[in-house]
């Protein structure tokens, strides 16, 4: 059990309206602590075929595919039927409904400009501007998340690019020729600069996502050193953070972490301010949380990144992220995002059937090849994307919405502590209520408690704590108090 004497959070008072960050804690401009607490709109302008149930690889390969089959104008028509039909007004009102007051907008520069000359497109913002207004008209604030950059990022389909065994190669935003990468960057740049001025004075647009998951997939086993690819990724976010900062002084940016805070720098070594940092976490084996893996997983990840709060001063942003099929695991995993302060997103909002816990709604799906199906049936199949609620997921992420973590009031002592008044816990410590009283449940070794008080004077106290049992059965054999980190019982 912790105990410290700081106050650290201040009243949730979401009120919609323009954030900023002072002391890694985010704010509306009634200097009003907000959490955020959404989801993804993944699918929506970055098909992922996995995600849609349609056989098209990869945005590139879509795109090819259906100009060369039908020619650019109707290649863009029945991509407009998709983006039309698979997020509407609906899909907002369910999103607000569940008590969401964010989502986060994966893109790539292919919804921007073309794909054959990379000249801009006639109506290249119509996507985002109508996500941004709508969002606002239901005080919900919108992340723009660039998830697929010029030349590919990480050479993984979600990037646009699916670089199959050859991920680090095909991602020539980093590995191309040396004129590719200069090009691409150029253009990811230049991408923002035009983002930045358009959103200027935007106030629903909550941040600008630099870019997402940064290698992936091969950031441990890359041809680079850790080292190399830091500074390759630092200097990348440094010159956006400039080039941004030039035209829009205020807006929050947001620094994405493959996978871990060990892989961005403390911000005051580039004089970053206003940023928010974003990890995502998914753990494919242990799939149905059978040996708990679900939440232990997550769990060292905010260990790692509580770990880093005092020195980068940041928020953290629960980016991506799914607990897979365990219904469970879903209620104590968002508990542990809310309890620990950690702004999230999670991934997605909508997703075929046969994806399940993936997706808050779920879609039938035709299944259908767009490089063998008929014009007609692929029309058909792109307009058909309505949902129905995941009942396995959705009332737990709703209730994990509405949760509002009390104001960090430290407890004066003397005086009796209440064991469900933890400001921060670890490990898989359980709150409870009984008619005999509440108790604090699940302690594994190493798991933990804190509260803040408040004594009147530098004096000796004497703390007693209630133990419910003593023996193996209960595995609560021995326990550690300490004061501001030190061991004092």
């Amino acid at each position: 059990i912790l105990f410290s004497a700081l106050n650290l959070f201040g009243v949730n008072n979401e009120n919609f309206n323009k954030l900023h960050i002072t002391d890694g804690i985010l704010y509306n401009q009634l200097d009003s602590a907000i959490m955020l607490r959404g989801t993804n709109l993944g699918n929506w302008l970055v098909q992922e075929d996995w995600m849609t149930g349609n056989t098209c690889k990869d945005q590139t390969s879509m795109i090819n595919t259906l100009i060369n089959r039908f020619g650019e104008e109707t290649a863009e028509e029945l991509i407009d039927i998709w983006e039309e039909n698979f997020i509407t007004t609906t899909d907002l009102d369910n999103i607000k409904e569940i008590g969401m007051n964010v989502v986060r907008v994966p893109f790539t520069w292919m919804n921007l400009l073309k794909l054959s000359d990379r000249s801009w497109k006639v109506d290249a913002f119509e996507r985002l501007d109508w996500v941004i207004e709508e969002c606002g008209k239901r005080n919900i604030w919108v992340i723009l998340d660039m998830h697929g950059c010029p030349g590919s990022q990480n050479g993984s389909d979600h990037s646009g690019v699916d670089g199959g065994n050859n991920k680090e190669a095909m991602s020539k935003f980093w590995f191309g020729t040396t004129e590719e990468v200069t090009a691409n960057q150029t253009l990811y740049y230049t991408l923002w600069d035009s983002i930045a001025t358009r959103y200027k004075n935007n106030d629903v647009v909550m941040g600008f996502d630099l870019m997402n998951e940064p290698f992936c997939t091969y950031r441990y086993n890359s041809s680079k050193t850790e080292s190399q690819l830091h500074q390759m990724l630092w200097t990348v976010y440094d010159n956006a953070y400039k080039r941004i900062r030039a035209i829009d002084p205020d807006r929050i940016l947001i620094m994405e972490a493959t996978w871990d805070p060990i892989d961005l720098p403390n911000p005051s070594t580039y004089g970053w301010t206003n940023v928010m940092y974003e990890y995502h976490n998914y753990l494919y084996d242990d799939y149905d949380n059978a040996e708990g893996r679900q939440i232990t997983n997550m769990q060292t990840k905010v260990n790692a990144i509580n770990a880093k709060v005092s020195t980068y001063k940041v928020p953290s942003l629960m980016g991506g992220f799914c607990y897979m099929n365990n219904a469970k695991a879903w209620e104590i995993g968002l508990e542990l995002l809310n309890d620990n302060n950690i702004h999230w997103t999670n991934w997605s909002y909508k997703v075929q059937y046969y994806y399940g816990n993936w997706g808050i709604f779920n879609f039938s799906t035709n299944n259908i090849d767009i490089s063998t199906a008929s014009e007609s049936q692929i029309r058909t199949a792109f307009a058909i994307r309505t949902g129905s609620k995941n009942s396995t997921i959705y009332n737990t992420i709703k209730a994990a919405t509405s949760y509002i973590k009390e104001p960090i009031v430290p407890t004066e002592i003397p005086g009796k502590i209440d064991c469900l008044k933890s400001t921060n816990k670890s490990g898989t410590v359980s709150k409870n209520k009984s008619s005999n009283g509440n108790y604090l449940g699940g302690f594994t070794s190493g798991s933990y408690a804190e509260y803040k008080i408040i004594s009147e004077k530098d004096t000796t106290y004497t703390f007693s704590i209630l133990l419910a049992a003593g023996d193996t059965q209960w595995n609560a054999q021995s326990f550690t108090v300490k004061l501001n980190g030190k061991k004092v019982a």
